[in-house]
């Protein structure tokens, strides 16, 4: 797999990486301090200070592909024994990339800056994309890392923050789940292959925040496909409008940053954005590998195995059971070989108070789209959901947490078999006479049936067609035998053709029946006219 360092939609945006300011000194914020760092050109001279918005900056090369530099807010520094650490873990995942080909040639590479501050404890790492107009489109955007805490974390931080960079151009220029592999193996291979030193491995387990899968402080890993989603859906402008944003604003806002540059560009807020990638990342002929957890937008794995799959009903879970949704993260239910259970009820239940919002994607091969979906309705935490579920079909259940913050959400589930949904049929039955096929039917019961359609075929596989394009009414809430009658006068004598019917719900849901054969006996008229009476 090939990656071009930073090409692709990242190389022509400026992009802020989690976003945020990073308050230090007399008010000095990320973007601020690297511009200044950038504005001391070259490799810099060891022991140099630059006076940076009350940030002192001392700069130092490890000798290869990064710019090491470290600032404090407490005044003059000497730089920490870590900045060592930093430089040999950094050039051990370089060497690691072009020895396995996952970086292109080194002599084209751009130098990647790497700001280390001491004094600062509040605030997650970050990585900050920088737009360098002086920048070739083949030579990828200028990349810098900013590592902020205890210095004793900064090599583990350092690490982090590089693989983000990988995760990012990976992303960017090889579709949406490349990441998963390239970064993450690297991770594996550094860490486990004995390429780093004993100490740092030591610290690594005493730190597993600090690891590529455990990251909860920023956007990252978890986010990456949603991000380059945008990326294609919205243009490359959303992410200069997001930077603008973060980089003028004070606090860990990334989340509200984006918010905010949705609503500017394209009038749809970052909740509507979310949903619609959950239904399009989820949708069953596209769908992230079966069983897999699905980060949340504001952490990145591990998170709550919470995906599933459902094959016999009735199923549910509540209790320990019960889904655990990370705020902006969605857990996944996959209905499959369910059989002809006709419809299915699903009921959903959170604590009053809580922001769950759920879809169910279905399935439908004769429809020209492949699949449906339908929104649940959460009322003081509790939406239930009658579903046809035709034999073959697979349905998807996507529920979202829609808050930013916060604890992980439980949402008990229940799923049953409904086969009396939205109708239950007695009889279907057609009849030949001179110049017209009758096609009678009758329900027992109906639960939210809007109304009705007619379908006819030459072949009992198919394909079939509707004789009309509008249902003609049903009575929808009734309990008790009902039946209906359709002409059907555009016929060939001699011809065998195949029925069947459709009930319409008011979700703008179907089901069908079963089929029925007839052959016409007489030349038809060409007009079909439906008729339904009531017993």
């Amino acid at each position: 797999m090939r990656n071009k360092a930073l090409s692709g939609v990242f190389a022509v945006s400026a992009v802020v990486w989690a976003g945020g300011v990073l308050a230090a000194g007399s008010g000095c914020g990320t973007v601020d301090l690297l511009r200044a760092l950038r504005a001391g050109g070259g490799e810099g001279v060891p022991g140099e200070t630059l006076r940076a918005g009350g940030l002192d900056r001392e700069e130092l090369s490890s000798g290869g592909r990064f710019r090491l530099h470290t600032a404090t807010v407490r005044g003059s520094m000497e730089p920490p024994v870590q900045v060592t650490e930093v430089a040999r873990t950094l050039e051990a995942a370089w060497r690691v990339l072009v020895e396995h080909g996952g970086w292109p040639d080194p002599a084209r590479s751009r130098p990647v800056d790497v700001v280390l501050i001491d004094g600062l404890e509040q605030g997650p790492s970050r990585i900050v994309l920088l737009e360098d107009p002086g920048a070739r489109p083949e030579d990828g955007v200028a990349a810098s890392m900013v590592v902020t805490g205890s210095p004793r974390d900064w090599p583990l931080a350092a690490l982090h923050q590089f693989l983000h960079i990988l995760q990012v151009s990976q992303s960017a220029d090889e579709g949406l789940w490349a990441y998963e592999s390239s970064a993450l193996a690297l991770e594996d291979r550094l860490l486990g292959g004995g390429l780093l030193p004993p100490a740092l491995l030591e610290r690594r387990q005493d730190r597993p925040e600090l690891s590529l899968t455990s990251d909860r402080e920023e956007l990252s890993g978890g986010a990456a496909p949603f991000l380059v989603w945008l990326a294609a859906t919205r243009g490359d402008d959303l992410f200069t409008l997001w930077w603008q944003r973060a980089a003028t604003e004070w606090g860990d806002n990334s989340l509200s940053a984006l918010d905010t540059a949705l609503r500017l560009g394209d009038q749809i807020s970052l909740n509507e954005s979310w949903r619609a990638y959950t239904v399009w990342s989820s949708y069953p002929g596209m769908s992230r590998r079966p069983g897999a957890g699905v980060p949340g937008l504001s952490a990145t794995l591990p998170v709550t195995r919470s995906a599933r799959t459902v094959s016999e009903l009735p199923s549910s879970g509540a209790g320990p059971d019960a889904l655990l949704i990370e705020p902006m993260g969605y857990a996944v239910i996959r209905l499959r070989d369910l059989g002809d259970v006709g419809a299915v009820t699903v009921l959903l239940e959170a604590e009053t108070g809580a922001l769950p919002e759920a879809d169910l994607l279905i399935t439908w091969p004769h429809v020209e789209a492949g699949w449906l979906s339908t929104p649940f309705v959460f009322m003081d935490g509790r939406a239930e959901l009658n579903v046809p579920l035709a034999a073959g079909s697979e349905a998807v259940l996507i529920i979202r947490d829609r808050r930013w913050r916060g604890e992980a959400l439980a949402v008990s589930w229940q799923i049953d078999a409904d086969p009396g949904y939205p109708f239950e049929l007695s009889f279907l039955a057609a009849d030949s006479s001179p110049g017209r096929i009758e096609l009678t039917w009758g329900s027992q019961s109906e639960r939210g049936l809007f109304g009705w359609l007619v379908y006819r075929a030459t072949d009992a596989r198919g394909p079939f067609r509707s004789l009309g394009s509008i249902p003609f009414p049903a009575l929808g809430e009734v309990t008790g035998p009902l039946e209906y009658h359709y002409s059907d006068t555009d016929v060939e004598e001699g011809d065998l053709y195949y029925y069947l019917v459709e009930g319409i719900t008011m979700d703008g849901l179907a089901r069908r029946s079963l089929i029925v054969a007839r052959q016409a006996v007489g030349e038809g008229s060409g007009v079909a006219v439906p008729s339904g009476k009531r017993d």
